[in-house]
């Protein structure tokens, strides 16, 4: 089944020409795509000590490490076709659409946890989905 972008309720839409651009750079691609995966295994361990107070939800600790090695997973797969590629993952990495969304955490708040779930499900999609 397939749904025409206009009946989506998306607040904007992502342009063709990104698609068009992103194709021109794989290993670009690749490399931003390894990077993600990354960030998202490491979210998921770091939030392991941030579980609502006073008790964690039943299985917290073994629903984050399970997305932690589930990122891990997807980040040897890309890594393996970013190489197939002739690529290599880069050692640093700036995402200025992540950074500005990490802005909007309230830290130091009781609002805190839940804002760093919902930027890691905006950024990324993993943490919410086994939450």
């Amino acid at each position: 089944m397939t749904t025409s972008r206009a009946k989506l309720p998306l607040r904007s839409q992502t342009p063709d020409s990104w698609a068009v651009a992103a194709l021109r750079e794989p290993v670009a691609l690749l490399n931003d795509h390894a990077h993600l995966e990354k960030k998202a295994a490491g979210n998921a361990l770091e939030l392991i000590d941030r579980w609502p107070d006073p008790t964690p939800p039943d299985y917290w600790v073994e629903k984050m490490a399970a997305i932690a090695r589930d990122e891990t997973d997807h980040l040897l797969v890309v890594t393996r076709l970013l190489g197939r590629r002739g690529g290599a993952m880069s050692k640093f990495h700036r995402n200025p659409y992540a950074a500005e969304l990490r802005k909007l955490v309230r830290g130091g708040t009781p609002q805190e946890l839940m804002d760093r779930l919902m930027v890691s499900a905006a950024d990324r999609g993993a943490v919410v989905r086994a939450v």
